[in-house]
């Protein structure tokens, strides 16, 4: 069992007693830890550490009571996001729209109407959706 002492508002304390295994999710800046000493740190950093298994323990994984592991759901990862297209802040203001019109790509461009009247622009931008399939063509 673990033992662990909390911070509640206004500056009270409360004691809470867990049993392992746990997750504990600790808060950073509540204690300043000391700082080990050269010699200190020099010694501890030959000294060999004790490994010990189960069998030394005389122990088995069904007496340490861990619950078997289930497995809830398989997602596939997350898409990385796609970079968002800028135009070139140096062109024209008609080369930045057909930019942004592209997406960057050359082999989407497309094209600016300048010149000609109403009806010949809609004409025009009618023939462009079905040249690429965003209308039907008109019989």
């Amino acid at each position: 069992r673990l033992r662990a002492r909390r911070r509640l508002a206004r500056g009270a304390r409360a004691e809470s007693e867990v049993t392992l295994p746990a997750i504990l999710g600790l808060e950073t800046g509540l204690v300043h830890l000391r700082q080990a000493s050269l010699p200190n740190l020099m010694r501890v950093k030959h000294t060999p550490i004790p490994l010990y298994g189960l069998e030394e323990l005389g122990l088995s994984p069904q007496d340490l009571h861990f619950p078997a592991m289930t497995l809830h759901e398989v997602m596939p990862p997350r898409p990385r996001a796609r970079m968002m297209f800028t135009p070139d802040v140096g062109g024209s203001v008609q080369d930045r729209v057909a930019q942004i019109m592209s997406a960057g790509v050359a082999g989407k461009a497309g094209k600016i109407l300048e010149s000609g009247t109403p009806e010949q622009q809609a004409d025009a931008i009618i023939a462009f959706l079905c040249q690429r399939g965003f209308l039907e063509q008109p019989t």
